[in-house]
């Protein structure tokens, strides 16, 4: 893995041996998303990291923050509102930078209804068109600029707030991954916690400053993209058209890391690692639901499948495909 790519395999180790193998795919993945965000690509790659509280959420942002350039990263910090974001436009510049939003779970909490659905709308906007504009009789607000994002979150905050954010499309903008570290690997962790692992930019050869051209060469690998495409949006169940602008995304962002304008088999493998981060652990079914509905079982086959009892469980699944079904993952 990562013959091709030098620079994602010393990420890759970093975060292995700082943390453990369970968080190095996160961290290469949230340097994708920094990395994105001065590419020509149209959309940027955004990571939503969901984990347990004292799980290294916010420290593998610090190390991403330390590893790049200071005009790759807005470290803004965990409580900021959508005014905060053009002030520091103005002032400092957030444009072809990655935003990293260092706890979700504080801003979303510390902020009123109308503040938070106004942050979320106008992050989701940026993300998608570079602009957001807020009309307002005493201060139109407008913002100019292409950003990425990196945002963590608890499991138990994603959970209470997982309906506006998908409600909003902004989870529809990121690849979301889902870890909880057992015991034993945390425990492994206070044993490594002295280690003192340092990465820098400007130590990597060759240099990964080259930006991916708009004509990137693709090559025989759209295939396997679009494939991965359908089952990330299956396994996370979100709108796969969505879901594949993520995935070219982190592609290119990969490719521009290690320096090259094309992509090779290290960009496939590198999304393949993610694989295992997509599901939600609090609803594990869902994507085994979809997968049944498409191969034609019936909502009591798909009980028994699952070793459940159609009376009670059959609502869930209506519920599931239902939902499968406004983001066009159902086959039939």
């Amino acid at each position: 893995m990562f013959s091709s790519s030098p620079t994602s395999k010393a990420i890759w180790d970093f975060f292995n041996e700082k943390y453990g193998q369970m968080i190095a795919p996160i961290g290469l993945a949230k340097a994708c998303a920094v990395v994105s965000a001065k590419t020509e690509c149209r959309i940027t790659a955004n990571v939503f990291v969901v984990a347990p509280s004292g799980q290294f959420k916010s420290l593998t942002s610090f190390d991403i923050k330390g590893i790049f350039p200071k005009n790759y990263t807005v470290p803004i910090g965990s409580d900021f509102t959508i005014h905060y974001i053009a002030e520091h436009l103005k002032s400092k510049g957030i444009n072809n930078r990655c935003l990293l939003i260092n706890d979700g779970t504080l801003l979303l909490t510390s902020k009123s209804e109308r503040t938070k659905d106004r942050l979320i709308t106008g992050l989701a906007e940026l993300i998608a068109d570079k602009e957001y504009k807020y009309g307002e009789r005493l201060k139109p607000l407008t913002i100019k600029a292409k950003i990425s994002v990196v945002m963590n979150m608890t499991a138990e905050m994603y959970e209470r707030n997982k309906r506006d954010l998908l409600g909003s499309t902004f989870l529809e903008r990121f690849t979301t991954f889902f870890y909880f570290m057992p015991l034993r690997e945390q425990q492994e962790w206070t044993k490594r916690e002295r280690v003192k692992s340092e990465i820098l930019w400007k130590n990597f050869a060759p240099s990964p400053r080259k930006k991916i051209k708009k004509n990137v060469i693709f090559g025989d690998f759209y295939a396997n993209l679009g494939q991965i495409s359908v089952d990330f949006a299956i396994l996370s169940c979100k709108s796969y058209l969505r879901v594949y602008e993520q995935v070219k995304s982190l592609a290119i962002a990969h490719a521009s890391l290690n320096g090259r304008n094309e992509l090779c088999q290290d960009d496939v493998d590198f999304l393949m690692s993610l694989r295992q981060y997509l599901n939600n652990p609090s609803a594990p079914n869902e994507s085994k639901i979809i997968q049944f509905a498409n191969e034609g079982r019936s909502q009591k086959d798909i009980c028994l499948l699952l070793n459940m009892s159609p009376s009670t469980y059959q609502p869930y699944i209506s519920k599931v495909l239902r939902t499968a079904k406004l983001r066009g993952l159902l086959a039939i």
